[in-house]
């Protein structure tokens, strides 16, 4: 009616007022409260390391959660264990109670290869929303590459030398600590010691991503064919490796014409008898030949090599005591 003012709104309990809906219940699974990285960084196949990580209550009411069946199950699988495995009512404020979880990565069980791993380990909590930790390793072996594992020497002459170069280099996220052990000679079906090979170094280390250079070198006693190997060991690597070798030595040769020398009679201190002999290298290497008698230089040097005790005995001297030299002049 005109000259009334403006309606009132309906009170509670008027029969024209709308119905308003009760608000729906969060499902807290759908949230996470915060992630957390628990790493182990590279880890060597078959060992076995142990980190811990502590839980803070920063809320106002206690919290319990627990891993359920399944997911222990998981967490085995991948090689860890997690303990404990639950908590109840742990108090937050004012108190801020922690609980402490030691956590167990087992390279070596069954199950857990070579490379990444990733697992999530959700902590749920009792009407809140869960806590998302991440388990993280990398399973790996330190290793090294070889640039050739076969060697030719072809044919080197009893008392000379020759060498080969091979690289190493490591291709892992680790350190590798490489060494070459003793030669093997292949005879009559089995494998025996070999002094006729040297490898310069024999052992190092090297860090991920580096090379270094290996002196293999051929210096034969004795005139033959060989069929060697040298293994290689990686520490921390089952893994048997060889370098295969393929060889031959000859001696240096030379040839008297005639080969034997007949003087004719003479009286003594009335004149000479004088013969010529000619010498022939039966090789195509260069020789150097000298009279043990009548070198000076020889004579020289045996003088002072008859100083040091023992300087003949094999045991005394191995390849690195030998002084490669140059053929003298004549």
């Amino acid at each position: 009616e005109a000259g009334k003012g403006p309606a009132a709104p309906p009170g509670p309990g008027d029969g024209g007022g709308s119905e308003v809906a009760a608000p729906a219940a969060i499902d807290m699974r759908r949230f996470t409260l915060a992630e957390y990285v628990l790493d182990f960084g590279n880890v060597i196949k078959g060992h076995q390391l142990q980190r811990e990580f502590k839980v803070t209550n920063v809320g106002f009411s206690q919290v319990s959660f627990e891993f359920p069946k399944p997911l222990k199950a998981a967490i085995a699988q991948a090689g860890f264990t997690v303990e404990p495995d639950k908590v109840q009512r742990l108090p937050g404020a004012p108190d801020f109670e922690t609980a402490e979880f030691a956590v167990v990565f087992n390279s070596a069980r069954q199950g857990v290869n070579l490379g990444p791993i990733d697992l999530c380990i959700p902590l749920q909590t009792r009407s809140g929303p869960p806590v998302k930790i991440y388990l993280r390793a990398n399973v790996t072996i330190p290793d090294v590459e070889v640039s050739s594992d076969a060697l030719k020497f072809g044919s080197v002459f009893v008392g000379h030398m020759r060498s080969i170069h091979i690289q190493l280099s490591n291709p892992k996220e680790i350190p590798a600590t490489w060494s070459f052990g003793q030669t093997l000679q292949g005879e009559g079906g089995s494998w025996k010691p070999c002094d006729e090979f040297t490898t310069i170094p024999s052992r190092g280390t090297l860090n991920p991503g580096e090379s270094c250079n290996v002196q293999v070198v051929f210096h034969p006693r004795n005139a033959k064919n060989y069929s060697a190997k040298i293994p290689l060991k990686v520490a921390q690597n089952a893994a048997k490796r060889n370098i295969r070798i393929a060889a031959s030595s000859d001696a240096l040769r030379i040839r008297f014409d005639p080969p034997v020398l007949e003087m004719q009679p003479i009286l003594p201190f009335v004149q000479e008898s004088e013969c010529s002999v000619t010498m022939h290298n039966a090789t195509n290497a260069r020789i150097e030949v000298y009279s043990a008698d009548f070198d000076e230089q020889y004579l020289r040097e045996e003088e002072i090599l008859s100083r040091v005790e023992g300087i003949y005995s094999p045991q005394m001297i191995g390849y690195s005591d030998v002084a490669l030299l140059p053929l003298r002049q004549p």
